[in-house]
């Protein structure tokens, strides 16, 4: 981008604003613009993205250069540092030093800030005094970073996320030093009072969500008990999505009894489902979409967790037989969508899927050892769980390495609306009995290499309206 916007004082809209150069060097024979390019446009409005490049030599000496804090109409502010590529971190704080944005500010990105501490006016300890009306945070790839702020007393934070923030210990540091009772924190205090979405991502050093002062005597032992009940019992009272993924030392959270959509993913096997949702196990039904990678987990789940589930994604590497599954799916009355992600090991698709009255969508994902059709003569399709899925609308099959060709059984889905078949690579043809989908609308085929032709009976589907 080049320099001199500086004088175009009206502008309104702004959305991305490249300091340094991007391209090829047979384009850097123009100045690109600099940070002081900023400084009069205090008209910006709505949302800035900064990217920050290799060879902005200036920065630093250019840092008070931006003015930020006069933009108040600025509502999202996403500093991406990224395109640097030398170890720069004093460079990199010098420069986020100076982009203190406006207290009107409602979204704030950070990516790729290498400094151990983010900004003082990030880090600072009232952030309802500093920017007080943030509605969405996110940090990505700060992966020197040590600590974080403490978030929790936003009154408007909906959405947090955090990804490959690699060097995070605890979400908060020291609640207290236990070797002062004066030191103990108000458990009263605000505690994110309007999230509604956390995703906590690629965090492999995350512990837990508190760090507690180490004790040294008794009476701070007792101090520690205590504050550990108060601990246990903080929870998220409006936080419905909630996403940990990436996290294998992640041992507690906070609860999030009112969690409706929950994603656990490579964390660490103490931190069950039922720990995440709630205490009582009567109090867990708002859960409709879960997707988790242990399957003993679903399994110990009692039947009150289940009755809203709509969504349910298994990605469990080690799944090979789903035999323990047909039981749960007897309290699975609202289930309307499942998938197999990456069950490398998994053999065959369950029994019992008849319970699934509402059963809606089967998505069949990265499943090396799945084998859909095991026997090949009429009949014995009955094998095969596809006779209960009348209702089905919608399949998907994706990298299942031994499909050679469509099972029989799928001649009962006359319901089936869409039918994606994606990385199939051994598929060498299409059944004449596809003809059978008199309900199809929608059909993708994506890298199915074998395939050469589409059967004859093809022309039949008159209902398909995307191909």
């Amino acid at each position: 981008m080049p320099s001199g916007l500086e004088e175009l004082t009206s502008l309104h809209k702004l959305p991305r604003f490249i300091v340094g150069h991007k391209c090829s060097p047979k384009f850097r024979s123009k100045p690109p613009a600099k940070l002081s390019d900023l400084k009069n446009l205090d008209n910006l409005r709505g949302a800035l993205h900064i990217e920050i490049h290799e060879d902005s030599k200036d920065l630093v000496s250019d840092r008070t250069g931006a003015n930020l804090s006069s933009k108040q109409r600025l509502s999202d502010l996403h500093i991406d540092l990224t395109g640097l590529y030398e170890d720069v971190s004093d460079h990199d704080k010098a420069v986020m030093e100076s982009l203190r944005p406006h207290p009107n500010l409602r979204k704030l990105r950070i990516d790729g800030f290498r400094g151990q501490k983010l900004p003082s006016w990030v880090m600072i300890e009232d952030l309802r005094g500093s920017l007080p009306n943030l509605v969405e945070i996110k940090l990505n790839q700060c992966e020197r970073c040590e600590q974080i702020p403490s978030f929790r007393q936003l009154p408007f934070l909906k959405r947090l996320t955090l990804e490959y923030l690699s060097s995070v210990e605890y979400m908060e540091g020291d609640v207290c030093d236990l070797s002062s009772s004066s030191s103990l924190p108000t458990m009263e205090s605000l505690f994110f009072p309007s999230l509604q979405e956390l995703r906590l991502m690629c965090m492999p050093n995350l512990k837990g969500w508190w760090k507690v002062g180490e004790t040294v005597n008794n009476d701070s032992k007792e101090a520690t008990n205590k504050l550990g009940q108060d601990l246990s019992l903080m929870s998220f009272s409006n936080l419905s999505k909630l996403w940990i993924e990436g996290c294998p030392n992640l041992m507690s959270m906070p609860l999030s009894p009112n969690v409706e959509e929950l994603t656990l993913v490579d964390t660490n096997k103490t931190l069950s489902v039922l720990k995440m949702v709630t205490s009582s196990p009567e109090c867990s039904s708002k859960l409709k979409k879960l997707s988790l990678d242990n399957i003993e987990d679903l399994i110990s789940l009692p039947k009150e967790c289940l009755p809203r589930l709509s969504l349910l994604e298994v990605q469990d590497t080690n799944l090979v037989s789903t035999f323990k599954l047909k039981e749960v799916f007897t309290s699975l009355s609202s289930l309307r969508s499942l998938a197999f992600c990456d069950c490398h090991n998994l053999e065959s698709l369950p029994k019992g899927l008849e319970h699934l009255t509402a059963f809606e969508k089967l998505d069949l994902l990265n499943c090396e050892e799945l084998d859909l059709s095991p026997n090949e003569a009429p009949g014995d399709e009955d094998d095969m769980p596809w006779k209960a899925l009348k209702s089905l609308r919608y399949l998907q099959l994706r990298e299942i390495p031994k499909l050679s060709a469509f099972p029989r059984g799928l001649q009962n889905l006359a319901n089936l609306h869409s039918l994606e078949v994606r990385f199939i690579k051994d598929l060498k043809e299409l059944p004449e009995w596809i003809s059978c989908f008199q309900s199809l609308e929608h059909m993708e085929l994506f890298d199915c290499p074998k395939l050469t032709s589409l059967p004859e009976s093809f022309r039949k589907l008159t209902t398909l309206t995307q191909l």
